[in-house]
Order: C-alpha cells, then sequence, then structure tokens
C-alpha cells in the first residue's frame, strides 16, 4: 500500500517532519475550537453532547491525516481529489457535537443531526479515516 509510503515520506525527512507537525497542529486546532473538543477562552462554547474518547481520537487521526495529504507533492497531472475533502468533512462531523454545532443543523436539522447523525458518529469517524487513507494512497501512486 502506498499510503505507509506516504506516512514514511512524511514522517522520515526532517524538513517534511517539521511541517507535518505543524500542519497537524494547525489541523487540530481548525478543527477542535469550533467543535469545543478544546476548550478556550475565546470561544465560550459548551458541548450539550459530552465528548467521548473517540472523538478525540477521530480529531488526532483526521488532523494528522489530513496533513499527511496536504504534504505529498503534487504531480502535474494530478487532479484535485474530492474524496479528500469528504473525507475531511466526515471527520468533522464524526468528532462534532451534532445538537450544537450551528452550522451542522442549519445545513440538515436538528432532529436529523440527533436522531441519524448522533448514534453513526463512531462509523462515520471510521469511514473518514478509510476515506482519508484511500485518498492518501491515489495521491501517493501518482505523486512517490
Amino acid at each position: 500500500m502506498k499510503f505507509i509510503k506516504a506516512m514514511i515520506f512524511a514522517f522520515t525527512d526532517s524538513k517534511v517532519r517539521v511541517k507535518a507537525f505543524l500542519y497537524s497542529i494547525g489541523l487540530f486546532l481548525l478543527f477542535a475550537i469550533p467543535t469545543a473538543l478544546l476548550s478556550n477562552p475565546i470561544i465560550p462554547y459548551v458541548r450539550m453532547i459530552p465528548a467521548t474518547p473517540l472523538d478525540y481520537i477521530f480529531l488526532v487521526a483526521t488532523s494528522i491525516l489530513s496533513a499527511v495529504y496536504i504534504l505529498l507533492p503534487e504531480n502535474k497531472i494530478c487532479t484535485p481529489d474530492k474524496s479528500a475533502f469528504g473525507g475531511g468533512v466526515l471527520g468533522f462531523i464524526a468528532f462534532s457535537c451534532p445538537t450544537c454545532n450551528r452550522l451542522l443543523v442549519l445545513l440538515f436539522g436538528f432532529g436529523f443531526m440527533y436522531d441519524i447523525i448522533n448514534p453513526i458518529r463512531p462509523i462515520l469517524g471510521i469511514l473518514s479515516i478509510i476515506v482519508l487513507l484511500h485518498s492518501i494512497n491515489k495521491k501517493a501512486e501518482s505523486s512517490l
């Protein structure tokens, strides 16, 4: 599998490793602050549904895999992969609070988010990891 080669690429070279670390931290903060997985004094936001350990696992996995995808070099014939965006969105839905996130409630409605999405959030998190790994694999095949 090429995604293993991509992970090795992202974490062996010292310059790329620093970029991977900074991108991962940046994405972690970008995802964690609006979902209240990381409390902060700037946005006083409290989750109505308590965070679970799976939320943090999916947050870290989405941040790291997204950073690896961003770091892989582009090929001239490589077209943008929409599945990587989809994997990130699935990950965001998996670890965000389904009743507190105003954007998701506005798009899908409270009843849909609470009754349908909340019970399947772990499945969505696993799907997001699979989709991101597939995207990394596709990009690594064309660029590494």
